[in-house]
């Protein structure tokens, strides 16, 4: 059943950047939160930190290649249902990289749009709080295996 978790996550971050897109294009930064969230339209080029992002063909390759790994990887958690926290936090991953990767094919960069307190420095988008937390299950998982 995790394995709805990929086109779900990958609809929700397209459905998330179109609106930021359509949105922010013509505001400044804008705090909300008590100034603890922030919303600003970032493009990014590269992978976290801006990463490639001058060395698109290995940025592509890498991003092929860690899909293709996560799929591989996924398929027996997906097929047999075994280890749930395996299985969600891997769907999750390629639900998040699907999505920004739709974003450097269609568009050349990664929309990003949300900065947290205290600098407001990192933008982030759904994809990579996907990204994030999946990772974070594959860990609490091999702790607790």
């Amino acid at each position: 059943m995790s394995i709805l978790l990929i086109p779900f996550i990958w609809f929700l971050d397209r459905m998330t950047k179109d609106k930021a897109v359509d949105e922010l294009s013509s505001r400044e930064k804008e705090y909300i939160y008590k100034d603890k969230i922030s919303l600003r339209l970032v493009y990014n080029k590269g992978a976290f930190l801006g990463l490639f992002k001058n060395r698109p063909i290995v940025l592509h390759l890498f991003t092929i290649t860690a899909l293709v790994t996560i799929l591989i990887m996924g398929l027996p958690y997906w097929l047999t249902g075994k280890e749930r926290l395996s299985s969600v936090g891997l769907a999750m991953i390629l639900g998040g990289a699907l999505g920004n990767y739709t974003d450097r094919l269609t568009r050349g960069h990664v929309i990003d749009f949300i900065a947290f307190a205290p600098k407001h420095k990192l933008h982030y988008n759904i994809a990579d709080f996907a990204i994030f937390i999946g990772a974070g299950l594959l860990v609490v998982n091999e702790f607790f295996k």
